[in-house]
């Protein structure tokens, strides 16, 4: 037994690394340019450094499933309508790859951003349980909030690890969940989600600290309060839209999920 194991089973301490599948093998595969044979090892070997480097006790990977319509989809038709690359091959192939090992997790209709969510937030409000993601994906910041950790992979195999003050002074803003109400107006254009137009994240930032949040922004700009929250509480329903867009689900419908099977 190594000293990190000792050290592990002497606190008692329950570490779950949750990863982000689609994401880590998407990065490996460098956006589509290498094939599933070149990325999948490449992310098995990322997965495992991720997993010595927080000490994970258990491990989950989330995974998106390529070809169904999910609910952003179903809300916002445009959604990810700039994206045309069909990402099922590396899906799929690293799914077959992982099932064997590791505990994956796929739901009809959701993306595995909202999986790691829904499985994060309940796995944190358990006692003695330190919750790590495995993603590049800014979308799950706002979980830093409820205690999670966020390991970002890096170049050179290393990553970066993120925790609510981090995320705020990585931001300026106040709360990782203030990010939601920063993209509602500044939208996202890798996910096509439109925000407000003619609002950066600069005007975001400003207006979100002289107003809290989109509504008081909304709120300011019917009261004329100036130009930008003008703008804003012009596109309104634009700004909600985009708002729920960026918001992870917090309820999918996962399995129950066995200790035991995503044990390390």
């Amino acid at each position: 037994m190594t000293a990190s194991n000792v050290t592990r089973t002497m606190s008692n301490t329950t570490r779950i690394l949750i990863v982000d599948g689609t994401n880590v093998v998407m990065r490996c595969a460098l956006g589509g340019e290498l094939s599933a044979v070149q990325a999948v090892p490449t992310a098995s070997g990322m997965i495992e450094r991720a997993s010595r480097e927080c000490e994970a006790t258990h491990l989950v990977i989330a995974l998106d499933c390529p070809g169904v319509p999910t609910w952003r989809k179903e809300l916002y038709p445009e959604y990810k309508a700039n994206r045309t690359l069909d990402t099922s091959p590396w899906i799929h192939a690293a799914a077959e790859a992982w099932v064997s090992h590791w505990w994956c997790e796929d739901v009809y209709g959701y993306e595995a951003d909202d999986i790691i969510a829904t499985i994060a937030l309940r796995a944190a409000a358990r006692p003695n349980t330190e919750v790590f993601v495995l993603s590049g994906d800014s979308d799950v910041l706002p979980l830093t909030a409820q205690g999670i950790r966020v390991m970002k992979p890096m170049q050179g195999g290393q990553f970066t690890t993120l925790a609510s003050n981090q995320v705020c002074c990585k931001y300026g803003i106040s709360s990782p969940t203030a990010l939601v109400e920063l993209k509602a107006m500044t939208g996202e254009s890798g996910d096509n989600i439109p925000g407000v137009a003619g609002i950066g994240d600069v005007r975001a930032l400003a207006l979100l600290t002289a107003h809290g949040d989109l509504e008081g922004v909304i709120a300011a700009g019917l009261r004329n309060a100036c130009k930008y929250s003008i703008m804003v509480a012009a596109a309104a329903d634009l700004a909600r839209l985009s708002r729920r867009l960026v918001t992870l689900a917090t309820d999918v419908p996962v399995v129950k999920i066995s200790p035991a099977g995503c044990a390390l």
